[in-house]
């Protein structure tokens, strides 16, 4: 009886979505997501749009597609890129922009980073998961104009950067596709 009931009590816990559930990356983020987008620049209009986020396994278990759409004014720009798992262990992934361009990303914390610079400009983006949606945050930053201070005594030398602008939208699953 003793096993029976522990057998029972294994197999309701098994049953639950807590158990089971384990948010994974890049597969628990699989879906068509979209929402409104904002590009905020420290001077200047703001500038509104529609942003998509689609990302679907492919054939090699490493690969995501990765498709970044941007929507305004009845214009449509895909950006057909896929994320590679690089090594899921240390969170070590990139995006494959499929043009010989390749971010360089890390997971970490249910966020995946990118750091780079297109010219003058530097970009921090993240993607972040929270419950629902899919926040992203693209902060760019003028790399050619860095402010210096400290380099007296024993305080290093420092460089900032001015910020330019952020770009952030918060996306939820559409299509029920997710």
């Amino acid at each position: 009886m003793v096993r029976w009931m522990m057998g029972l009590g294994l197999v309701v816990l098994l049953s639950t979505p807590s158990a089971w559930a384990q948010e994974t990356f890049p597969a628990s983020w699989v879906g068509k997501w979209a929402g409104p987008s904002q590009y905020v620049p420290v001077s200047g209009d703001t500038l509104d749009f529609r942003m998509e986020l689609h990302i679907a396994p492919t054939h090699d278990p490493a690969r995501h597609t990765w498709t970044i759409v941007y929507l305004q004014d009845g214009q449509r720009e895909e950006r057909a890129y896929e994320l590679v798992t690089v090594d899921a262990a240390t969170g070590h992934y990139q995006i494959d922009e499929k043009n010989s361009i390749v971010l360089d990303s890390s997971y970490l914390n249910g966020t995946l980073y990118s750091l780079f610079a297109i010219g003058q400009v530097q970009i921090f983006a993240q993607y972040r998961k929270e419950e629902e949606a899919i926040v992203v945050e693209m902060i760019s930053v003028n790399a050619m104009a860095p402010v210096m201070s400290g380099g007296e005594g024993e305080a290093p030398p420092v460089r900032t950067y001015p910020v330019r602008g952020l770009q952030r939208a918060e996306l939820v699953p559409i299509g029920g596709l997710r």
